[in-house]
C-alpha cells in the first residue's frame, strides 16, 4: 500500500496494489487519483506499471502524474542473457508507454539493492521522452514538469484522435 502525505504531514489519502505478483497479501480493487496543490495525481505499485487498462482508468479520473513506487525483480527464465540489461530496457518502455499513451507524467522509482535478480531503475517520464533516469545507483532524480503541457496535449490528442 502507498499512503499519500500532503505538504502539511497529513495523510490525503492511500493506495493498495490492484495487480500482484508473487506477492502474499490481497489485491487492492480502487483506482484513485487525488487532487493536489499541483495537480492531480494517480498512484500505482510495482507490477501494476504492466496493465494499461490502469493507467487509462487513472487518465479518465483527470490524472496528471502519476507515481510508480516498485521493488522490481526480474525472473531468470525471462531473458537468456543480459538480464537486468533487457529489464531496465523493459521498465523504460513501459514507464515512458503508459506517459504516452495517457498523456501524462509517471514517475518510477525503485530502491538500489544488493540482490541478484533487482531492477535499481528510476525514472521521470513526460508524454514524449525519458526527462531523467537513475540505473544501478542511489540518488535522486528530480524534473521540472509543467502540468499545462499535459493539458494542451490531451486536448490536442482528443480532437484529433477517438480511440
Amino acid at each position: 500500500m502507498s499512503i499519500l502525505i500532503d505538504r502539511e504531514g497529513k495523510i490525503k489519502g492511500d493506495y493498495k496494489k490492484i495487480n500482484i505478483y508473487g506477492d502474499r497479501t490481497s489485491p487492492g480493487n480502487q483506482v484513485k487519483v487525488f487532487q493536489t496543490d499541483f495537480g492531480k495525481i494517480g498512484i500505482a505499485i510495482c507490477w501494476d506499471l504492466t496493465y494499461p487498462g490502469l493507467f487509462l482508468e487513472m487518465a479518465k479520473k483527470g490524472a496528471e502524474i502519476v507515481f510508480c513506487p516498485a521493488m522490481w525483480n526480474y525472473d531468470l527464465p525471462s531473458h537468456e542473457r543480459e538480464h537486468k540489461k533487457r529489464e531496465i530496457e523493459l521498465l523504460r518502455a513501459m514507464t515512458l508507454a503508459r506517459a504516452h499513451e495517457n498523456i501524462f507524467f509517471v514517475a518510477l522509482c525503485n530502491p538500489l539493492m544488493d540482490v541478484k535478480t533487482q531492477v535499481s531503475y528510476s525514472a521521470i517520464a513526460s508524454p514524449h521522452r525519458i526527462l531523467k533516469e537513475l540505473i544501478d545507483r542511489e540518488g535522486l532524480i528530480t524534473a521540472k514538469i509543467d502540468i499545462a503541457e499535459v493539458r494542451k496535449f490531451r486536448k490536442y490528442y482528443n480532437k484529433h484522435h477517438k480511440p
